[in-house]
């Protein structure tokens, strides 16, 4: 009988689904011959009753020197329970290389009686032979037989001697119905290899099932996916009513950039007065009256969030899509630390979200002020930080999304998972902010495998400004990179390359110029092909 060097590493070890719906991959533990001669093969068991696995007989043989097989005619969706026992062999009596095999598996050929079998006959004639080996043996009911020869025309097995007929217990009939004489047995034949080690049973269960990226796929209805968010509220409306709303034209009193008062530039103006305010002065683009208070509170919080606000990336949580392999019928959640999902059940789990008014792809945030508190616990010093912080009415940001912080030379400090969210009303049923309670993630966690673009204005084109200069300076141009994201030029807002020993601000698209009031004062235009 065979052995293992462990006791506690017998038999079956794992079954893993292959995720196409038809296939899984069954493991098992090394066992050893007591016959230094002999050789060890593994009967496969395959049910899909927890009680019958064994008593059904092993569907499938290895027994070559590996520990796994792959089983690839499954039925999509079906649990089923598997066992593995260990069969010590004489590679004399068999040549297991005849028996038949389906993809990388060895099967057991299995039959039916055609005619009564009585307990002195020597010929097992049979449905059909053509899988059977040309000598081996066979069992029928509990008696196992030793044939010699196989007649592949007429479809029977024949048995030299009397002496074949019942090698582990007494002969008996054989009628085509099961009947064996004393008690009814099930009526297939099948080819038999080994009395194996009957103590090993352990028995393992999984489900045929589809798993990314091998999920179904029909033409009429897609890949399965959840296409309708239970948790959270859909805000879709409010983006789009949020997400146009116009620049600021810094025209009349309002002229000037506030972030160029800020930063020492002489500009020459003061910030005040009215948008398209009516006061006397021809011009185009005025008006008499009306104005959308939702824009006018956008503009000016992004303006405020120009100055006091940082850029910060976002990462939106996924609630619907196509579900990741972790989350399984047997397992009530997904996995934490999965590295496909990372957590969320869905793939790809976390999407970047490119805002279309910056150039660098971010959404602009105010952090407040907050006390970072280290802890003492049993694994050592913990830090904790959580603050609170504040953006437009768009993009919409729900709980568990995702903000990527940087510090002031650029470099990732480190991410916040949004908490709770309040969105604020002003009036006439007009969205005024988006207030977010956020923690800080250890660096430890998957999260920090979420691959992100920290500027997205470094990303796919570069653009050159038009020609300018003047008697001072030579003609020349500039250099600004763009997002695939940037399809207006009111959307360009960054500094553009250093060329003839300086550089230009482009703001909403429009360049601020340089050196007023001197000999170096000139511009340039910029042009997206």
């Amino acid at each position: 009988m065979p052995y293992y060097l462990e006791k506690n590493n017998v038999g079956t070890e794992a079954v893993y689904t292959l995720g196409d719906g038809k296939s899984m991959e069954i493991t098992w533990n090394q066992a050893y011959p007591n016959n230094p001669l002999n050789k060890i093969a593994y009967n496969i068991y395959v049910s899909t009753s927890y009680e019958t696995v064994f008593t059904e007989g092993p569907k499938y043989i290895s027994y070559e020197a590996k520990n796994f097989i792959r089983l690839t005619d499954l039925i999509p969706g079906q649990m089923y329970y598997f066992g593995v026992r260990p069969i010590e062999y004489s590679p004399i009596l068999y040549d297991l290389s005849l028996l038949p095999t389906f993809g990388d598996a060895t099967y057991y050929p299995e039959s039916v009686l055609r005619e009564n079998l009585t307990s002195n006959g020597l010929e097992v004639k049979m449905v059909d032979t053509s899988e059977f080996p040309s000598s081996g043996f066979i069992k029928i009911g509990t008696e196992v037989i030793k044939y010699s020869s196989n007649n592949l025309s007429l479809n029977n097995l024949l048995v030299s001697t009397l002496s074949d007929r019942g090698i582990n217990s007494k002969v008996r009939l054989h009628n085509v119905d099961g009947y064996d004489g004393y008690t009814y047995q099930p009526t297939y034949i099948k080819y038999y290899v080994q009395t194996e080690a009957l103590e090993y049973d352990r028995v393992f269960k999984n489900q045929s099932r589809f798993e990314y990226p091998e999920y179904a796929y029909t033409s009429a209805d897609g890949y399965k996916q959840v296409t309708s968010d239970d948790l959270t509220s859909d805000l879709s409306a409010s983006d789009l009513q949020n997400k146009d709303f116009p620049y600021q034209d810094y025209k009349g009193y309002r002229r000037v950039d506030p972030v160029l008062l800020m930063t020492g530039v002489c500009v020459g103006s003061y910030i005040g007065g009215e948008q398209y305010c009516v006061d006397g002065y021809s011009g185009v683009g005025r008006t008499l009256r009306g104005f959308s208070l939702q824009d006018r509170n956008n503009q000016n919080q992004e303006e405020l969030l120009e100055i006091v606000g940082e850029p910060v990336v976002l990462l939106r949580r996924s609630h619907t899509g196509i579900r990741c392999s972790c989350f399984t019928p047997g397992r009530e959640s997904q996995q934490s630390r999965c590295e496909y999902c990372f957590g969320t059940g869905f793939i790809p789990g976390y999407n970047q979200f490119f805002y279309e008014r910056r150039s660098d792809g971010r959404i602009l945030a105010r952090f407040s002020p907050s006390k970072e508190q280290v802890k003492l616990s049993d694994l050592g010093f913990e830090s904790e930080f959580s603050t609170e912080c504040w953006t437009l009415t768009y993009p919409t940001i729900k709980d568990r999304d995702i903000l990527v912080r940087y510090s002031i030379d650029g470099e990732e400090e480190f991410r916040y998972e949004v908490i709770d969210v309040a969105r604020n009303k002003t009036i006439v049923g007009q969205q005024g902010a988006q207030k977010m309670q956020v923690r800080r993630i250890r660096k430890t966690d998957i999260y920090y495998q979420i691959p992100i673009f920290k500027d997205s204005s470094k990303i796919p084109r570069k653009v050159l400004l038009e020609f300018g200069g003047n008697a001072a300076v030579p003609p020349h141009t500039h250099e600004i990179v763009l997002s695939e994201n940037i399809t207006n030029i009111s959307q360009v807002n960054q500094v553009s390359s250093m060329s003839q020993g300086h550089s230009h601000i482009i703001k909403n698209g429009l360049i601020l110029g340089i050196g007023a009031g001197s000999a170096l004062q000139h511009t340039h235009i910029v042009k997206l092909t």
